[in-house]
């Protein structure tokens, strides 16, 4: 499911990210939300910005959730949605996540073309 913090009150961005199991994202300030996750929440952020580091992940070994970083820089967007899955399919194998854990390239495809 795609959300877009800024359309929900601090009460429902409290709900919502407190009960995700998995929240992937570019970038930016809604990183912050990771705050309401617990030790079974992966939080990964896609950055595609050249030799940059948001402090997203000091923030979130803070508040006790796993933090992945997935580097996109530079890539063609099948090669961005292929790194991506790998991402995924490898954190399923140090047993952080579900075997069955797959990302959703139809919510993906929908917020690009949004």
């Amino acid at each position: 499911e795609i959300i877009y913090p800024e359309d929900h009150t601090l009460i429902e961005q409290i709900k919502i990210f407190s009960s995700a199991k998995n929240i992937a994202g570019l970038s930016g300030t809604w990183l912050f939300n990771s705050f309401w996750g617990n030790e079974e929440t992966n939080v990964y952020e896609i950055s595609a910005v050249p030799n940059h580091k948001y402090h997203y992940k000091e923030f979130a070994d803070h508040a006790g959730v796993k933090h992945s970083y997935i580097n996109v820089v530079g890539l063609s967007e099948e090669d961005t949605k292929n790194v991506i899955q790998e991402k995924i399919n490898n954190m399923d194998q140090s047993s952080s996540l579900p075997l069955d854990s797959k990302i959703n390239f139809d919510l993906i495809n929908q917020a690009i073309n949004e």
